[in-house]
């Protein structure tokens, strides 16, 4: 029954010429439009996926290029400045430029700024990380001198093509369905006139499967076939538009390029012929047409001659595999004879069967611009503004290496320490613009008595080295005398000022088995100190048979054991009755003292850690340590003296710190006096006058200590708010049996009474001594004779 019925559908359809012909154009036409439209379809969407994605490679390689220079620099304007340039591109989607690590340094859109990406490649070339009609994402990596330092990605889409493509085929479907009536109704009356101009049509869509869009399809009379022709046409017409937008998004691309002032070459390797872009002759000062016939011996005759060789090493090493892509920095020579800085970055895109590279293709960008900044950040990074010598890093580095280089070849070498004595009146007295004079002064005297070979740095304020190699420690010394000399002799004229200043020197010598530039550096600073506790203006050389350094190093490792002793709360208060003369009096006043308890427990004189503090600046911690436990545990109904360094004195936030913590403990300041030095007070005696006035304002009393020591103590005394004296307990020691040291004490004490001061005389040790300070009138008397400290919490 089943094959009888097929029989019959059969038969309908052939059982004449008319129903033969309406079912073979139907089947035909149905068959050839429904491939064609297919075919046709699928190729110009391939097209335009290759087309886009190729647009996406060049746009991502481009912004590659054009920004590597900023991201080494880490201008973040002008990698937004090249993603802004981009974002006029019609089929853009978005652009970023990355870091390394996947932060985002620039994008078309400002909420990615900042944020990372974690969809990178692992492998540092050219990718396209989404390939579909609706998105062609692009990435590829920003490279400089070989090495990796971000990422160029870019997203473009075809949603307007997309649309065209959507378009032209539901065109041609419709176009198709109308051929498939109109071709059975012209058969259906027209026959063989029908079949002949369906195979026109035909004929046409073989051409335009060839690639033939040119090609038409003729179009006779007005009839229903006509229509359908001349559908055929526009669809054609339509397909021939996009193509034409295709072009001109192609021409935009390379106006895009050619706004990056980025030059193109494109070199076909076996015959050397190369084709350059008109951008690549101007970036030389040529027009295309000077430089034509172009080939590699054109590269080769205008880069220059040291570079030609390390060029073709480098793309060996891309040819071999050992880079990715081809990056490489020269110079090449400009029309005006100037040499111009390149960067050159390329990829080879044709192999031979034998795997040879055949063709590349690359750009040049000129980095001109880049080098001369870059070489004058390597100045500034490596010479003092000033003196224009070399600074810190530049001598450390430097002398690191001759260092190793002197131990290698068994040749000695010194290290000159050099400290400007007498150096502050001149900034105080005349201003820093005189101070900066006296140091080019000085820099122009020391660099006139080295050796060209020797390095000569400005490493502080009015600190200087010199690195001598191949010098032995007796030339070493000469060096260093002549130059102490002729500094001795510099009379320093500014304004109505005139000064004479001194340099202290320290000399170390390096070049035996062992040595390291830290402990070689250490110890020609602590010569330099000794020099200066020697009296200034000498030099010393250090003798590590004197364990100079050994000495040095025990300073230094005080550092961390006070910082400890800090933090563990280590630190122990004891205090020593300062006695009142008057037999009378009922004044009880106790000096605050500091001790340090050791991991072990064992209690250390302040005359061990105190100069290593004094020295590594940790003074203030410890007097606001001081400070604060004494205002915690304190006796009320006594009175207390607590010492301030000369190092917390230069602190203009001292008196804030003081009046919050007497404030937070309540303390009686009335009760409270503060001492300081006079060698320490007369050091910054502005700062010292304010810290007076501002904390004697809310009750507190002062006393200047070790009076006498100083060299100019009577003429600063009179112009100081100080409520005690006390007398240096070098003269008082030795009263008892020396006229010298008595009449001393006793001017100081007459002096302090006029002023309207109590007087304290410290160092008494034995009744002799107390008895001459009762006699002579003193109002107070400190001394173990007296009182031997003791824990302040016993008081």
């Amino acid at each position: 029954m089943i094959k009888n019925s097929l029989s019959k559908i059969i038969y309908f359809f052939s059982g004449t010429i008319r129903r033969q012909l309406i079912t073979g154009v139907v089947l035909v036409h149905t068959v050839l439009m429904s491939l064609f439209i297919w075919d046709l379809t699928e190729r110009q969407k391939e097209l335009l996926l290759d087309r886009q994605t190729e647009q996406a490679e060049a746009l991502a390689n481009s912004i590659a290029t054009s920004s590597a220079g900023w991201v080494i620099t880490k201008d973040l304007s002008g990698l937004q400045e090249i993603i802004d340039t981009q974002s006029r591109y019609p089929e853009l989607i978005f652009a970023m430029i990355l870091n390394k690590k996947g932060k985002v340094l620039a994008h078309s859109n400002n909420q990615f700024l900042g944020k990372y990406l974690t969809d990178l490649p692992r492998h540092k070339k050219p990718t396209i990380l989404e390939r579909t009609p609706q998105l062609v994402d692009a990435i590829s990596p920003i490279m400089i001198n070989h090495n990796f330092i971000g990422w160029a990605r870019v997203g473009l889409g075809q949603k307007n093509t997309a649309k065209k493509l959507n378009q032209i085929t539901m065109d041609g479907i419709f176009y198709a369905v109308m051929a498939i009536i109109i071709g059975a109704l012209f058969a259906w009356y027209m026959g063989t006139r029908v079949t002949r101009r369906l195979n026109s049509i035909q004929t046409s869509s073989k051409a335009v499967q060839a690639g033939d869009l040119s090609h038409r399809t003729e179009v006779i009379g007005h009839d229903e076939i006509s229509t359908v022709a001349t559908g055929f046409n526009a669809m054609l017409e339509d397909i021939h538009n996009t193509q034409s937008e295709l072009a001109e998004n192609q021409q935009r691309l390379k106006l895009v390029i050619d706004s990056t002032g980025v030059g193109i070459w494109d070199w076909e390797i076996p015959s050397g012929k190369t084709v350059l872009n008109e951008r690549y002759a101007n970036m030389l000062g040529y027009t295309l047409s000077e430089l034509e016939p172009t080939s590699l011996d054109t590269w080769t005759a205008l880069t220059h001659p040291d570079d030609i060789s390390p060029s073709f090493t480098i793309l060996e090493e891309y040819w071999s595999g050992a880079t990715n892509i081809f990056s490489n920095e020269f110079r090449m020579k400009h029309k005006e004879g100037h040499w111009i800085w390149i960067l050159d970055t390329g990829k080879t895109v044709e192999w031979s069967d034998k795997g040879e590279p055949t063709r590349m293709i690359g750009t040049h960008l000129d980095i001109s611009n880049q080098k001369n900044i870059e070489t004058k950040l390597r100045y500034q990074a490596t010479h003092d503004d000033l003196t224009a010598l070399a600074n810190r890093k530049d001598f450390e580095e430097c002398s690191h290496i001759a260092v190793k280089k002197a131990i290698e070849r068994t040749s000695p070498g010194a290290i000159l320490f050099i400290d400007l004595d007498r150096f502050k009146p001149v900034n105080d007295t005349a201003g820093h613009h005189a101070g900066d004079m006296l140091l080019q002064k000085v820099a122009k005297i020391l660099k006139y008595h080295i050796r060209g070979k020797d390095l000569l740095a400005r490493i502080g304020g009015d600190e200087f080295t010199v690195l001598l190699e191949d010098c032995s420690i007796k030339k070493a010394e000469q060096i260093a005398e002549k130059m102490r000399r002729e500094i001795q002799d510099l009379h320093f004229i500014y304004g109505e000022h005139s000064f004479n200043v001194a340099i202290s020197v320290g000399v170390a010598s390096f070049g035996n088995k062992g040595d390291k530039f830290s402990q070689v550096i250490n110890a020609a600073n602590n010569a330099c100190q000794l020099a200066k506790n020697e009296g200034r203006n000498r030099v010393h050389v250090s003798d590590p048979l004197n364990l100079e350094y050994e000495r040095y190093q025990q300073e230094v490792n005080w550092v961390p054991r006070i910082n400890k002793a800090l933090s563990e709360n280590r630190f122990l208060l004891y205090a020593q009755e300062i006695l009142a003369l008057d037999p009378d009096s009922e004044y009880k006043h106790y000096e605050i003292l500091i001790r340090l308890k050791d991991e072990e427990g064992k209690i250390i004189p302040p005359a061990a850690f105190i100069p290593p503090a004094e020295r590594y600046d940790l003074m203030p911690k410890i007097d606001l340590w001081v400070l604060e436990t004494a205002f915690k545990t304190m006796n009320p109904k006594h009175s207390y003296s607590i010492n301030l360094s000369g190092q917390s004195l230069i602190d203009k936030t001292l008196s804030t710190k003081i009046l919050a913590l007497a404030k937070l403990y309540k303390v009686d300041v009335s009760k409270i006096t503060l001492e300081i030095t006079e060698t320490a007070a007369i050091q910054d005696i502005d700062n010292c006058m304010k810290l007076i006035h501002k904390l004697k304002a809310n009750g507190f009393k002062f006393s200047l200590d070790d009076f006498g020591s100083g060299l100019s103590s009577f003429s600063y005394l009179k112009n100081m708010p100080v409520d005690y004296l006390k007398i240096d307990g070098s003269f008082v020691k030795d009263i008892a049996n020396d006229t010298t040291s008595l009449a001393m004490v006793k001017s100081i004490n007459e002096v302090g009474h006029t002023m309207g001061l109590k007087t304290i005389a410290e160092f008494v040790e034995n009744q002799e001594i107390y008895d001459k300070l009762v006699e002579m009138g003193v109002d107070y008397a400190q001394g173990y004779h007296v009182h031997k400290p003791q824990p302040l919490d016993e008081i």
